[in-house]
């Protein structure tokens, strides 16, 4: 069979998604593999189930992101203090989550102050502004949003507390419930001021597809969009 359509948009599916997954599992489990599918925390799944197995088993083998990993050792050894920073995760009573944005920085390696709370939006515009001198850039390897940090350091904090036992809504810590289970919040600000969002429109008269100057820039028609609303799909 030849596919139709890119492996990204058909996993943007749920649906396609959650199918993929219950063929995958059937096929694993044909050939005498355990599978589990995860509804909530994936890496909070693993741990239980490594946990499980444990008392039967001699040793459990757990694959993880190499490069990852070492990123994170080796930001943790070239900033020592930061040990007492990321401390504040296993309090079960944690309010505020700047420690995550402070690891984030040195793991862009800027220096950390002793006193101030750094800024990764402040990092994220050094990055951009380097690499707008290259002939060609990645905009994907810029630093995350501070809004997005955010967000992904209430997730890192509730799945810590789920390892450590104590239950919390994943709504609070930067999920969302939906159809298809939980679903990470990428940020709550919009991508850009609504002053230039207003200025990016596009000229579509046979519906928005791939072509698309919204879809590109990842952003929904507006009904301001007097070209495409009639026979719009991107709303």
């Amino acid at each position: 069979m030849i596919p139709t359509a890119s492996q990204e948009k058909f996993l943007a599916n749920p649906k396609n998604n959650d199918r993929l997954i219950s063929i995958l599992m059937k096929k694993l489990s044909s050939v005498n593999m355990t599978c589990k599918k995860a509804d909530e925390d994936a890496d909070c799944l693993i741990v239980n189930s490594v946990l499980a197995l444990s008392p039967t088993h001699p040793s459990v083998d757990v694959t993880l992101h190499q490069l990852e990993l070492i990123m994170v050792v080796q930001t943790l050894k070239n900033n020592p203090d930061l040990l007492k920073v990321i401390e504040i995760f296993k309090n079960p009573d944690m309010t505020s989550v700047d420690a995550g944005n402070r690891f984030l920085v040195a793991l862009y390696g800027y220096p950390i102050p002793t006193s101030d709370t750094p800024s990764l939006n402040n990092v994220l515009y050094k990055f951009y502004m380097k690499s707008s001198f290259n002939k060609s850039s990645n905009m994907s390897l810029l630093p995350t949003t501070e809004e997005a940090a955010h967000q992904h350091s209430l997730r890192v904090y509730h799945q810590i507390q789920h390892w450590f036992g104590n239950k919390k809504r994943p709504e609070d810590w930067g999920w969302v419930r939906t159809n298809s289970g939980l679903q990470p919040v990428k940020t709550l600000k919009t991508p850009a001021p609504d002053s230039i969002l207003r200025k990016i429109s596009c000229k579509c008269k046979k519906g928005c597809t791939g072509n698309c100057n919204c879809r590109k820039a990842r952003l929904f028609c507006s009904v301001l969009y007097l070209h495409c609303w009639d026979n719009c799909n991107n709303r």
